[in-house]
């Protein structure tokens, strides 16, 4: 009997990770692996959807399943970070926002700091962006009032600055809302079933 319970527990938790589009990118990575294993990763986007959907009897938004793709490409690609675009695109995801790889889209830097903590928690290793994406930080961050690039981003590449502002209160901010977002996304994957 308590095994049934757990692992309708389980069912139950995924579930709800899946509908809840405001779970994190890290959160339904977990969830897709936990439910259909790494091999999942290579599957077409529609295939595993329709899974998800089967499994739970339930009918996924077009915000989460792009979620899931999102977060998928970030762990088995570099193209979140070679490719200013799908940057920008998977920054408004890890935001819970739609967007379209077809329109421009411009990120704040608040958008652009949560995308940098669920890439880096599910990279989990120093992550290298190519110059499109540090030319596209850089800007992000210069539209904040950055005058030289961010200590959590200091590859970004600034716009020439005559200005040179003192940066000191930008970064704390910064810095407290990465600690802060992380603090949540790992508090709601810790919440997951962990087998």
């Amino acid at each position: 009997m308590l095994r049934f319970n757990t692992i309708g527990k389980i069912t139950y938790m995924f579930k709800n990770v899946y509908i809840d589009e405001r779970a994190p990118l890290v959160a339904l990575l977990v969830a897709i692996t936990k439910d259909f294993g790494p091999e999942c990763y290579k599957d077409e986007a529609e295939l595993l959807r329709q899974d998800i959907e089967h499994k739970y009897d339930i009918e996924l938004s077009d915000l989460q399943a792009d979620k899931i793709q999102a977060a998928m490409l970030i762990l088995t690609t570099d193209h979140f970070e070679s490719q200013w675009k799908v940057f920008e695109s998977v920054c408004h995801l890890a935001n819970s926002q739609h967007d379209s790889l077809d329109e421009l889209n411009p990120l704040e830097s608040e958008e652009l700091i949560i995308g940098l903590v669920e890439a880096n928690l599910i990279k989990h290793e120093v992550i290298h962006y190519d110059d499109d994406v540090n030319l596209y930080a850089g800007k992000v961050f210069y539209d904040y009032g950055f005058s030289k690039a961010p200590k959590l981003f200091p590859t970004a590449i600034m716009p020439h600055n005559t200005n040179e502002s003192d940066d000191t209160e930008k970064n704390s901010a910064i810095s407290e809302l990465f600690d802060a977002r992380t603090d949540i996304v790992l508090q709601y994957v810790n919440k997951l079933p962990k087998s």
